[in-house]
């Protein structure tokens, strides 16, 4: 795994993980999508996976997002997530 895409991943798991301990009930994160992995068109964006995989792992749930396309080629990923189990319940 590249250095800078590692970097993205551990800054968002932390930015996730801060927001937990915090006791917040929503995190928002924005990723850069950047090019498509596998067409001008279409394609796979496993970076942005991975970026949720990791908010996810740390006790998060991906409830909304919205893909924000430019001309500028770079694209972002907005996403909302809410606690896996608010606390107290």
């Amino acid at each position: 795994m590249g250095m800078i895409k590692q970097s993205k991943i551990s800054t968002v798991r932390a930015d996730a993980q801060r927001a937990r301990e915090e006791g917040r009930r929503v995190f928002v994160a924005v990723f850069k999508a950047g090019v498509l992995s596998s067409g001008m068109f279409s394609g796979g964006l496993g970076h942005i996976a991975e970026m949720i995989e990791a908010v996810e792992a740390e006790g998060w749930r991906l409830e909304h997002f919205t893909y924000d396309s430019t001309e500028s080629r770079t694209d972002r990923v907005c996403g909302l997530f809410r606690p896996l189990a608010e606390p107290g319940h």
